[in-house]
């Protein structure tokens, strides 16, 4: 279950214990990134800018799979 953000870029992120985030982009796409610390979520659930902050901090430097 997604929870919906305010984002122009992201819809809604999920977030399972053991790391595995899954993140629903505006234009449907859904990606699986896994190692997620729990803080770095919580932060981004809190940043101003949760697509600047995914951008910043979670692309690139997690392993990621899009989930069909």
């Amino acid at each position: 279950m997604f929870k919906p953000v305010q984002s122009s870029m992201i819809q809604g992120i999920s977030y399972k214990k053991g790391g595995e985030m899954l993140v629903q982009f505006r234009n449907k796409t859904v990606y699986k990134y896994t190692g997620v610390p729990p803080g770095l979520h919580r932060q981004l659930m809190q940043a101003q800018s949760k697509g600047k902050f995914f951008l910043r901090e979670i692309r690139d430097r997690y392993n990621d799979e899009r989930v069909e």
